[in-house]
């Protein structure tokens, strides 16, 4: 398992908690998660000059939302949100990061 689907299992264990706890809906709990960016805070807990990391696949918003209304049961959605094929992303934080950077080579795309 990668550390980004086990962030994506973390993500939807807090909406299941905070749902229960305060009595509300798992799309109640979404939304208010996206509107204070509570997943980007899960998922970025220290401030690092670069991060380097697996990237999420296009289903993984579908299959919580497929969650979220009920399609999918936590099992099926964890299994969905599991990785076939690993592709890394390198993200640039801060400046010093990018002082570091030096361009190698550039090709003409037609």
């Amino acid at each position: 398992m990668s550390i980004q689907s086990d962030v994506e299992i973390l993500s939807v264990q807090a909406v299941e908690y905070y749902a229960q706890k305060h009595h509300l809906s798992e799309a109640e709990v979404f939304d208010l998660f996206c509107k204070h960016q509570v997943f980007e805070k899960i998922l970025i807990q220290h401030a690092y000059d670069v991060v380097v990391g697996p990237v999420a696949d296009d289903n993984t918003m579908e299959t919580v939302q497929l969650y979220l209304s009920g399609i999918l049961k936590a099992e099926e959605a964890v299994e969905r949100l599991r990785y076939n094929k690993v592709n890394n992303q390198v993200s640039f934080h801060t400046p010093l990061a990018l002082e570091h950077l030096t361009l190698e080579s550039r090709k003409e795309v037609s």
